[in-house]
């Protein structure tokens, strides 16, 4: 899995924005509608499910996923080993996608993102190519979309397929997020459900994770993975993804100046 273009491999980190990750956010009392009547929360499988059908079909989206602690470590044993912080892009199901990653150069697992060498990356796929910026020369490469080891395209599927994974969900309450608030669902999460992440799973390794999802909308708006997913994540990784501008224009275009490596 690490195929090399020209001098650096290709990381393929673009799933990682699926590497699921998450939020934090300030709550607010209640369990109350805005009008002051009492609303008794969802039930949290219920909620889940819907969730990942409104997901489904989504024509686009922006997300945006962070390290709060931990990175992701990708090594493809040609000695170019790296760890990815954080990932901001925009998906659309007729156009594509559009990663700007955040990348780190390191000898070996043990070594601290911030202490390698920064080197961050871009990727487009667009009209069934998948474009990737060199990490030591920054020259646009295009490769087949198939480099890709989850159908970036289909972004929003993947995350559906998430939400769907969650195990014994439960509603934590209600939280101040945008303009009617958003439940905020607890489960866990087992590495089976994750193998579209760039990095080995642990056979019987599980996560906790949150979702917050959008009161009114029934749409996830901020997630968070907790815990050590692959062999080299820290305990106590966080990671956290944010979702936004629903069905809004994205812009998604081709980079003209590339070496075609297919």
């Amino acid at each position: 899995m690490g195929k090399l273009i020209g001098s650096a491999p290709l990381p393929l980190l673009l799933t990682l924005a699926l590497g699921l990750g998450l939020l934090a956010s300030g709550c607010f009392s209640p369990s109350y509608s805005g009008e002051g009547a009492y609303e008794p929360p969802p039930d949290a499988a219920a909620l889940l499910s819907e969730a990942a059908d409104n997901l489904r079909e989504l024509q686009s989206f922006k997300f945006e996923l962070t390290h709060r602690r931990g990175s992701i470590y990708y090594a493809d044993g040609s000695g170019f080993n790296i760890k990815v912080t954080d990932i901001a892009g925009e998906w659309s199901a007729r156009a594509g996608a559009s990663l700007d990653i955040d990348t780190y150069l390191v000898r070996n697992h043990e070594v601290p993102a911030e202490s390698g060498t920064y080197a961050g990356l871009k990727m487009v796929l667009t009209d069934g190519h998948l474009y990737i910026t060199d990490p030591l020369s920054g020259r646009w490469v295009r490769t087949s979309e198939q480099m890709a080891i989850i159908p970036i395209g289909l972004l929003a599927e993947v995350m559906a397929g998430l939400v769907n994974a969650v195990a014994t969900p439960s509603i934590e309450g209600l939280d101040e997020m945008g303009k009617s608030g958003a439940w905020k669902v607890a489960g866990v999460v087992k590495a089976d459900d994750l193998t579209w992440l760039t990095l080995d799973t642990g056979d019987n390794a599980r996560a906790r994770v949150l979702i917050w999802i959008d009161r009114e909308e029934r749409i996830p708006v901020k997630a968070e993975l907790i815990g050590a997913v692959g062999p080299y994540d820290d305990p106590g990784t966080v990671r956290e993804l944010r979702l936004k501008d629903f069905n809004e224009p994205v812009r998604i275009k081709a980079p003209t100046d590339f070496i075609d490596s297919r």
